[in-house]
């Protein structure tokens, strides 16, 4: 999703709708969203400092 230009809300928010409804563990709460976006910035941090390598 990052390398097709989603924000790293946008995969977040993606993050949460797994945790939520895939794997039935209800609402996220605040903290959990929190841990879904620092997830999405390291992925986007990740591949940022792949792609400056090529």
């Amino acid at each position: 999703m990052i390398l097709q230009g989603a924000t790293c809300e946008t995969v977040a928010a993606y993050l949460d709708e797994i945790i939520s409804d895939s794997m039935a563990l209800g609402p996220p709460s605040e903290a959990v969203h929190r841990a879904s976006l620092l997830t999405a910035e390291a992925i986007s941090a990740y591949l940022q400092v792949d792609r400056a390598s090529f």
